[in-house]
């Protein structure tokens, strides 16, 4: 009896999965100029209940070198613990070593898998036993048709589950393969253990270098989050979601290899994390360099190639049988470091990851980022580094000599002036040290003269041409006052059709609609109509609620409010700097523009559409190690807010 009660109160304890070390809490210090970290060993451990894991929809990102893939290993030795049963779709061969503490199935091409893809694995039937038996490990790294194979068993997989209504989670790597945002060869069944898994028991943990490139109807869908260092703007805007509106992008770029966000349902509050050092092998190691001997037998191996013969083991590891030989008549040997990889069999059982190997993980980004520029994915100007000055000027694309045939206006500050213009904060608000402006940029920002051709009047109505100012860069509008200023304008309507804009404006914010009466506002026909709010709603501009039967309708953005102008922009002066000046290239197309003015008021249309550029100063400010920039307007010397 009293084992019976043992054995139910066990049963009924909530495993936990004991991953790292908390280093800060709270919304607050994720947004701080410096985090107090707590280098402690025995610091406050950071754990998590297995079951929201299990069954839950989790994503972990980070780029090259941040420990993601290592992270991810920390989960699954976890899991192993917890006896909770997976499957991880491993495309680099980097979670076999998993098998040195714990039982797991390797399904791969390596000597020491347990089942090999060369013997037609029956991955129906491993799937029909896979609630039952250790995690799978399938390995498709050296696979044929990796993703087809993939499919084949996550559809018997959630077959499986669907049927017996237990726990089962699914861990991919690199999911931007298999659930792309745009192009490449989609998985369906990822869609669909995202949207329907969980009824059913099956989890899913998503885990990629690069958010961006991930269908965001599934990522949005991962109510548990673990993000580590990010280093491409797309990347960083596409979790902006995840952080309540605060823009992470400078903590981000700064994390230290194995350091994370923990946000959404994994914890209360946001905690920043340290993961705990791996107990095996992770495959996904870069080689170490350990120390050798390079015998000079230059001569030999040239003469070797010139003749055709391939390598052999005298000169492999500087084994040659002359080695065994009185290195008196031979030059001095000389020391070199070079990578030795060590075989699976002496592999020790537990090796402790160096996770904060700077130096090693820096190198490794730098080549993987010029491997990307070299294949026409990104450019430079895709990659984030650490915040410098040049990295505020992030619209800025070329350096100018001279302003010929560019109109604008100069500006009426001089660059000396500028210190004297900005106000410096002090160490405490009322005594200690001062900053210093140590550095000071001029660049010229481009603006948009657009000139509205429209029917106005009551009574008599006519043709007018009004004029509104929007910035060329983000797309908001140009507040006219004693300084550059910018408010919400039109950056979210950007890329719209006509038919899209209108059907925003006769949406409300704080009211839901159906698909009938925003066809009658918009007059036009409900196949029409839905269209066009479903692909609102793709991209995040409208929401939708189900109401009985009924699909309910509102929208997430404000409709500007657009002051016009009877008269355009006059005095501009051709811009002749000699001293150079850094140029903006214009963002903003004027058939997007074209668009959405043509939505925004019936019958209108664009009638001009002219390039101004307008001289901002950047400022730099230091105290002690901390940062911090200034924009100040060229022509009032007044700061303003980009």
């Amino acid at each position: 009896m009293s084992t019976a009660s043992d054995s139910s109160q066990t049963s009924s304890t909530p495993q936990t999965l004991n991953l790292g070390t908390i280093l800060s809490k709270g919304l607050d210090s994720i947004s701080s100029f410096s985090f107090e970290d707590n280098n402690d060993e025995e610091g406050r451990p950071f754990s998590i209940t297995a079951d929201l894991i299990a069954t839950g929809r989790t994503c972990v990102i980070g780029s090259s070198g941040s420990g993601k893939s290592y992270t991810v290993g920390v989960i699954c030795e976890e899991l192993c613990k917890s006896k909770v049963p997976f499957v991880i779709v491993d495309l680099e061969g980097e979670y076999s070593g998993l098998k040195e503490k714990y039982e797991a199935i390797w399904v791969g091409d390596d000597e020491e898998s347990d089942l090999k893809w060369s013997k037609k694995v029956d991955l129906k039937l491993l799937a029909k036993y896979a609630p039952d038996c250790p995690p799978v490990i399938l390995d498709v790294s050296e696979a044929y048709r990796p993703k087809e194979k993939v499919n084949e068993f996550l559809i018997a997989v959630y077959r499986e589950i669907s049927k017996r209504r237990t726990p089962y989670l699914v861990i991919l790597e690199e999911a931007d393969r298999f659930c792309p945002q745009t192009g490449g060869e989609r998985l369906q069944i990822v869609d669909e253990i995202a949207r329907r898994g969980r009824k059913r028991g099956l989890g899913l943990m998503l885990c990629t270098q690069r958010p961006s490139l991930i269908d965001k109807n599934i990522l949005s869908q991962c109510s548990n989050q673990l993000i580590g260092k990010l280093v491409i703007k797309n990347d960083l805007r596409s979790v902006d979601q995840f952080f309540s509106g605060y823009d992470p992008s400078d903590e981000l770029t700064s994390l230290k290899p194995g350091e994370f966000f923990a946000l959404g349902g994994l914890v209360s509050e946001p905690e920043k994390i340290k993961m705990r050092a791996r107990e095996t092998h992770h495959g996904g190691k870069t080689p170490k360099l350990n120390f050798t001997i390079m015998h000079s037998s230059v001569g030999k191996i040239l003469e070797s190639i010139e003749n055709g013969i391939p390598p052999t083991s005298q000169f492999q590891s500087g084994a040659s049988a002359e080695v065994e030989t009185s290195l008196e008549d031979r030059e001095k040997p000389v020391e070199l470091i070079m990578p030795q990889r060590s075989s699976q069999a002496s592999r020790p059982i537990q090796q402790k990851y160096e996770i904060e190997r700077a130096a090693e993980v820096e190198t490794i980004a730098k080549e993987e980022d010029k491997e990307l520029e070299e294949s026409g994915q990104l450019t430079r100007e895709d990659i984030v580094e650490p915040l410098t000055m040049e990295d505020k000027f992030d619209w800025i694309v070329e350096d100018r000599k001279t302003g010929s045939g560019i109109l604008g206006l100069s500006p009426m500050i001089e660059p000396e002036s500028v210190p004297r213009l900005v106000k410096l904060e002090k160490s405490y608000k009322l005594f200690g040290q001062k900053e210093n402006v140590t550095q000071v940029g001029l660049a010229f920002r481009p603006l948009v003269e657009v000139g509205v051709r429209m029917r106005r009047g009551h009574l008599k109505k006519k043709f007018e041409t009004k004029y509104f100012f929007v910035d060329g860069v983000s797309g908001k509008l140009v507040v006219p006052t004693d300084r550059l200023g910018f408010r919400s304008g039109i950056e979210h309507l950007i890329g719209l059709q006509e038919a899209q804009v209108g059907v925003l404006k006769s949406l409300h914010p704080d009211r839901d609609m159906t698909i009938i009466e925003v066809a009658s506002v918009i007059r036009r026909p409900e196949d029409e109509t839905r269209r066009l709010v479903k692909g609102l709603e793709t991209k995040r501009l409208v929401r939708s609620t189900r109401v009985g039967r009924y699909n309910m309708y509102r929208t997430l953005i404000d409709i500007p409010r657009i002051e016009l102008g009877s008269e355009p922009l006059l005095k501009l002066n051709e811009l002749n700097v000699s001293d150079g000046f850094k140029l903006a290239k214009l963002k903003l197309k004027e058939e997007q523009v074209r668009e959405v003015v043509k939505g925004l008021w019936e019958g209108a249309d664009v009638e001009s559409f002219r390039q101004i550029y307008y001289p901002v100063y950047l400022a730099e400010l230091l105290l002690n190690d901390r940062k911090r920039y200034v924009w100040i307007d060229g022509r009032t010397g007044k700061e303003i807010e980009m």
